[in-house]
């Protein structure tokens, strides 16, 4: 028996969805579909943050950091992925349950934005949310992809410390 719940061809099927993912939200963009590359980019991070969680499995659990659910980690939420790179310390989050600009918080408050940014892929979030006559636009993409490259740039030393390891489970 192994120490992680999932095989590495799972964790690969995961990373590669994540990255086609990714590289959708570049073809929308490209097209000028800000939201649907917004929404995208958000699900590209997910997929980042749960291959992360996926391949530190056995050192989250070591640390009591595993949460104590009994939902496989496939199953998990992007708000559930989110909190466990935050309390493991992969992400810096000193201004949580606040909203300051996303150009005076940290990576942290970048990341719950991308979140909520990908919310408003539902009709109800987004009238709630958006005043009318408001669209995702050029910027919206421009701010959604940049905090994506952070965080895959921070995830990815996480990776690069574990991933050995995890391949050569039997």
């Amino acid at each position: 028996m192994t120490d992680w719940t999932h095989s590495p061809a799972t964790v690969w099927r995961v990373i590669d969805v994540s990255n086609k993912c990714k590289a959708e939200a570049e073809q929308c963009a490209e097209h000028g579909l800000y939201r649907a590359a917004c929404v995208l980019a958000g699900a590209a991070l997910e997929g980042a943050f749960l291959s992360t969680v996926m391949v530190s499995e056995r050192k989250l659990k070591g640390e009591d950091l595993w949460p104590s659910t009994s939902k496989d980690v496939l199953d998990w939420s992007l708000a559930e992925l989110r909190e466990v790179a935050f309390r493991a310390g992969w992400i810096k989050a000193e201004f949580r349950g606040q909203r300051p600009p996303l150009d005076e918080g940290d990576l942290g408050n970048a990341i719950d934005w991308l979140k909520w940014l990908r919310s408003l892929q539902h009709p109800g979030a987004f009238v709630r949310e958006l005043d009318e006559g408001m669209e995702l636009g050029e910027a919206a993409w421009s701010n959604a992809y940049g905090v994506l490259d952070q965080a895959y740039d921070a995830l990815s030393v996480v990776l690069d410390g574990l991933v050995a390891d995890y391949e050569g489970q039997t």
